[in-house]
């Protein structure tokens, strides 16, 4: 370790020195030399991102170069936007999933530790301090306390930075600072002291005008004291040390104080300008910052970072111990019966479990996650580690919590590994740990699963497949195909879907069923998200360029809609691309809508206000409340593509998907059919009240140019349109079903005539084409129901128009003559149209009215 750690708390005087002395010109390169005067750094870096992007930037060290390094810097705003108002340690930046990024250039400039302090400057400005260090577990608790001090400073004088050059006042800064603020006359008479001045010293500012700060005198100090301080005024201007003051209620305390005379253009003292920080408070703000560092707020479990820390130091004893990584299984589902205030509740309740009725004192329990927590259970040797995590996984089984009286028991899946046996790094550990984890969900959940070999392997797999990602992403590997989407009113190409593949240099066209599952339990969703986002929109703007307005749909995560920085980097990029946000539309699962109703529903808003669609994607897999989904700004529900294929064999599905897009129609919802799949089905959804159909029958997903090419050229069958002409939507599904009979036997007629079948005996024809008018698909349902509708005339008259569709299509196939055989097919033609429109009388006349 470094020896210039030593005397770290000189940082903090010597940071408010400089601060006073260069308050009208701030000198962000003093800052950075004097940090490396105590610490041994590779790289330090303070700047501010506007608007994304860089426009102050201080830089000192070895790895300077890494801060112009332009591939890092969509992943620098993420980290920043990520960690805002809050302190980022890593102290092993290879083995951090979170850096995940950032091992490249961890390598290349020398990396093992960072530090960092990220703070908002408003809804566009973010402001940061970077530390990086060569040292593997650098930043120590006293460390961070001492940076973490020095971090609020450079944010003071950053503001102050800014605000001045919008030549905005500072009496915000002033009056709303954590420090008091004195300011007094020539003649040492107060004029101004802030709300800090009045909370330390007890005097208001009506009590301390006019009169001299020798009000807060406490006798401590000599006569000698008093004198070099004014003797440091005048001669130098300034004056920075330790006093001991008097509050108004006779109480002493210390502070840390800098004085500074303001002079007029004559070189007299006009002010005496001060700021002072009680030492009492400054220990207790120490002691907040230090604690939010090391633990969670939520359940005030420690956290990663004092995890990390403290493991280390079991480790460093070479004590034996055992990791167990437990992830609550279906939380999410919980999580949106009962809202996150509430569930918040009941991990507050679960973390006091796991710390009061499972661990010893001398255990550790941490919280990693949303819903994922690390219990490292010390002194503990292999043969008794099965029978302990089987014991602490009944009892969590057992425990009874509670939720509006309703009583809930929580399930979990555990990855278990042994220090030494597994490793001595106590990263590689915790990755084990959750690999495990993520095999026991792999296994069905609600169990527990050792590390073993075959994990170890998924691991290094997984760890090559996060690499070949991120690298496909900064390669632009990863490429956008197209699955066109017919609109039933156009009848004509009018949206699509874009889709992720992987053009992989060794393995060649991937889907992305070999990468987004792994990308979703990580952040690489997050940039896989991002990256399809920002191709759609390129994309909008060349297909206008074509001459075609389609609506292009981009599926998104929940994981990614609900990030903080989902909607400020979805809005860069439309302006960026300077797209028209009317032809991008948005899929969202409803579970992820009802997650987080609240957040779902303010951003989904400040989107619609910009013209963007959303779409309800895959409806029908979850919860399916029609009404409920009424409170959010959806245009579009998409039927979940399981039902739909399901329709041709299954009655009940049938039923299900056409009521549905009743009471979808009624309310006024655009709907799409997903998993249109063969004729049969897209003749259906022409009929139902469905506005846009979606599958393989119409089109597979496709390469941009083959999609443009596609649409371009795009006509349904034409025995289709003719069938279809002037007919309109019907609510039956049963009609919808009988009118494919009517329209497949024409169809079936004319493809034998096209492909010069005509000439095959009538026994073999029969195989293909029924000839019995009661046999074929429309009679058997005609005479199905003749008890219910015979005695009606417009059914009636159907019967006789069926029987003489048989008897021509007979004559047809008997016919040898070309002209007569024209004939005959034209006057099929003429009456199958004429059944069709019959077929919509009766339908009218007899379903319709009543």
């Amino acid at each position: 370790m470094n020896q210039t750690k030593n005397n770290l708390d000189d940082i903090i005087y010597k940071t408010y020195a400089i601060l006073i002395k260069d308050f009208e010109k701030l000198n962000f390169d003093i800052l950075l030399d004097l940090v490396f005067d105590y610490l041994d750094l590779e790289l330090g870096w303070i700047g501010i991102f506007s608007d994304k992007h860089l426009t102050l930037s201080k830089a000192k060290g070895k790895a300077i170069q890494y801060t112009k390094d332009e591939t890092l810097r969509n992943y620098q705003i993420n980290i920043l936007e990520k960690y805002s108002n809050n302190a980022f340690v890593s102290n092993d930046v290879l083995e951090d999933q979170r850096l995940s990024y950032l091992k490249n250039a961890a390598t290349t400039y020398g990396f093992n530790s960072i530090f960092g302090f990220i703070f908002q400057i408003n809804d566009f400005d973010y402001g940061f301090i970077l530390l990086y260090s060569k040292h593997k577990n650098y930043f120590d608790k006293h460390t961070l306390e001492i940076l973490t001090n020095f971090s609020y400073a450079i944010k003071t004088a950053i503001l102050i930075s800014k605000k001045e050059k919008d030549l905005i006042l500072l009496k915000d800064i002033v009056e709303n600072s954590y420090q008091g603020v004195v300011i007094t006359n020539s003649k040492n008479e107060i004029i101004y002291t802030n709300k800090a001045f009045s909370n330390i010293t007890g005097y208001s500012f009506e009590e301390a005008k006019g009169k001299n700060p020798s009000i807060l005198k406490s006798n401590y100090h000599s006569k000698d004291f008093y004198k070099d301080m004014w003797h440091k005024l005048i001669h130098n201007g300034h004056f920075e040390g330790k006093i001991y003051n008097k509050r108004k209620n006779g109480e002493l305390y210390e502070e840390i104080i800098f004085i500074k005379t303001i002079k007029d253009e004559n070189g007299n003292i006009s002010y005496y300008f001060s700021f002072f920080s009680d030492l009492t408070e400054l220990k207790k703000a120490q002691e907040q910052a230090s604690y939010n560092i090391y633990h969670d707020p939520l359940t005030k479990l420690i956290n990663q970072v004092g995890f990390f820390e403290q493991a280390q130091r079991i480790i460093e004893k070479n004590e034996s111990f055992a990791i167990v990584y437990i992830d609550l299984d279906n939380f999410s589902t919980i999580n949106t019966k009962f809202g996150i205030e509430k569930t918040d509740q009941l991990l507050k309740e679960f973390a006091d479990f796991l710390r009061l009725q499972i661990a010893d004192p001398k255990d550790i329990v941490s919280r990693f996650g949303s819903d994922e927590f690390i219990f490292l259970k010390r002194s503990i040797i292999e043969q008794n580690i099965v029978k302990f995590t089987r014991n602490t996984v009944d009892k969590i089984r057992q425990k009874s919590f509670k939720i509006d009286g309703q009583e809930i028991f929580l399930k979990v899946s555990a990855g278990i590994v042994l220090y030494p046996k597994d490793s001595d790094n106590i990263n590689t550990l915790v990755n084990y740990a959750h690999a495990s984890c993520r095999k026991a969900k792999q296994l069905g959940k609600n169990q527990c699963v050792f590390f073993n070999n075959s994990i170890y392997e998924e691991f290094i797999n997984g760890f090559m497949l996060t690499n070949e990602i991120i690298h496909g992403i900064e390669f632009e590997e990863f490429e956008l195909y197209f699955q066109p989407i017919y609109n039933t009113h156009s009848k004509a190409i009018t949206h699509a879907e874009a889709l992720i593949r992987w053009n992989h240099p060794k393995k060649g066209l991937l889907s992305p069923f070999y990468f987004i599952p792994f990308a979703e339990s990580s952040d690489l969703i997050e940039k896989l998200d991002f990256y399809v986002l920002e191709k759609a929109l390129e994309s909008i703007n060349e297909i206008k360029k074509e001459g075609l307005k389609i609506i292009i749909s981009v599926n998104i995560t929940g994981r990614t809609f609900l990030t903080d920085n989902f909607l400020d980097t979805f809005i860069a990029l439309i302006d960026k691309y300077k797209t028209d946000p009317g032809f991008i539309k948005i899929e969202l699962t409803e579970s992820i809508a009802l997650s987080d109703e609240n957040k779902t529903i303010q951003r989904m808003q400040s989107l619609r206000k910009l013209g963007i669609n959303f779409s309800m994607d895959d409806f029908g897999t979850g919860y399916s409340s029609i009404l409920s989904l009424k409170k959010f700004p959806f245009s579009n529900i998409k039927l979940d593509q399981n039902f739909i294929m399901d329709m041709q064999n299954n009655q009940e599905s049938a039923i299900i998907s056409s009521h549905m897009l009743s009471m979808l129609n009624e309310l006024n919802f655009e709907t799409t059919a997903e998993g249109i799949e063969n004729e049969y089905l897209f003749f259906l959804f022409n009929y139902l009240p469905c506005d846009l159909l979606q599958g393989y029958f119409i089109s597979k997903p496709i390469p941009y140019q083959e999609f443009i090419n596609f649409v371009k050229n795009f006509k349904p069958d034409s025995t289709f349109i003719e069938f279809h002409q002037n007919n309109s939507k019907i609510l039956d599904l049963k009609i919808a079903q009988v009118k494919y009979f009517i329209y497949k036997y024409f169809k079936t007629i004319r493809n034998i005539l096209q492909n010069n079948d005509s000439d095959k005996q009538l026994n073999d024809l029969s195989k293909i084409i029924e000839f019995d008018h009661k046999k074929c698909d429309f009679g058997k349902w005609y005479y199905s129901v003749y008890p219910f509708y015979g005695k009606i005339e417009s059914f009636k008259s159907i019967e006789y128009l069926h029987i003489d569709i048989h008897k021509t299509a007979k004559k047809i196939f008997l016919e040898k003559n070309e002209e007569k055989l024209n004939f005959l097919f034209n006057s099929l033609k003429y009456k199958i149209m004429q059944l069709n429109k019959q077929f919509d009388n009766f339908y009218l006349q007899n379903f319709i009215t009543k």
